[in-house]
């Protein structure tokens, strides 16, 4: 990003941002026409607003060339059909925001992609789900119930959690499709463990699905599923933080899911069987 052209724009377009800012009236009607033309009675009913605000806030949009009259309906112009979706995401981005801050503050962002970053807002029909003094695990729990129903698994899992690693064992003889990307260290982990029933468990995975290597740290651990994503991250300077986790049953936020998989999938190496054995003889022999 060229911060300078970017200050510069701002400056030649500051008057621009401070109309579409100020008034809600305006916003609220580009909105309501992002989504098809309508009369003022239309525009009345869904805005809760008197036809004098609302002609008020069209005029003066018509005079920004954003909104224009076809005979009883009011229409974005073409201007304004750029303009709106962007006013959309933004409205979805601060939401996201200002409703999961508890997620993102004192949290690690750092290894979600800019590019999804620019698209947090696909989050915005989302629950966060976190511990009680009740209840600690029920981020974990709520996180069982939707993986024991899903048909699709792709995951990115730094930490290695033996409820996690026992469901993938019950979902692999189900022929559930899993792809899982697994942190190299978690392998050591593995391996070093001397657990054989654990070790089994990734046998029986490596033989029946997917599994990939990520030779590099991550701060987050995500599922994208065929019906949910979930999402937690690194606490500041520590590790994964199991007191909050975002859980979304919505189609953009599993889209979302599955790019954050496949950025994390490019950077992967598929894993093979003879290392987890190699690696097990290996810190055997140093007992």
């Amino acid at each position: 990003m060229d911060t300078e052209n970017i200050l510069n724009l701002y400056d030649a377009v500051s008057d621009e941002l401070k109309f579409l800012g100020i008034s809600s009236t305006r916003t609220k009607i580009m909105i309501s026409l992002n989504e098809e033309n309508k009369k003022t009675k239309n525009l009345r009913e869904e805005l809760g607003l008197r036809s004098s605000t609302i002609l008020h806030g069209i005029k003066e949009l018509e005079k920004q060339n954003l909104v224009f009259r076809k005979g009883d309906e009011y229409l974005l112009s073409q201007t304004g059909k750029i303009i709106a979706p962007k006013l959309i995401d933004m409205i979805n981005t601060l939401g996201v925001i200002k409703k999961y801050e508890k997620l993102w503050l004192n949290h690690e962002i750092k290894d979600i992609p800019q590019d999804l970053i620019l698209q947090i807002g696909n989050l915005s029909n989302s629950l966060l789900i976190e511990a009680e003094p009740t209840n600690i695990l029920k981020p974990h729990r709520k996180f069982l119930e939707y993986l024991s129903k899903s048909k699709k698994i792709r995951a990115l899992s730094p930490i290695c959690h033996k409820d996690f690693v026992r469901l993938m064992d019950i979902m692999a003889d189900k022929n559930v499709k899993i792809d899982l990307i697994l942190t190299e260290n978690i392998i050591d982990e593995v391996a070093k463990s001397m657990d054989l029933k654990l070790i089994n468990t990734a046998i029986k995975m490596v033989k029946n699905n997917k599994i990939w290597i990520l030779k590099e740290d991550a701060s987050l651990a995500f599922t994208a599923s065929d019906i949910f994503l979930s999402l937690s991250l690194f606490s500041e300077n520590r590790g994964i933080d199991p007191t909050k986790m975002l859980i979304s049953t919505d189609e953009d936020a599993i889209q979302w899911g599955d790019r954050l998989f496949e950025h994390y999938l490019k950077k992967s190496e598929k894993f093979k069987l003879k290392r987890i054995l190699k690696d097990r003889i290996h810190f055997k022999s140093k007992l």
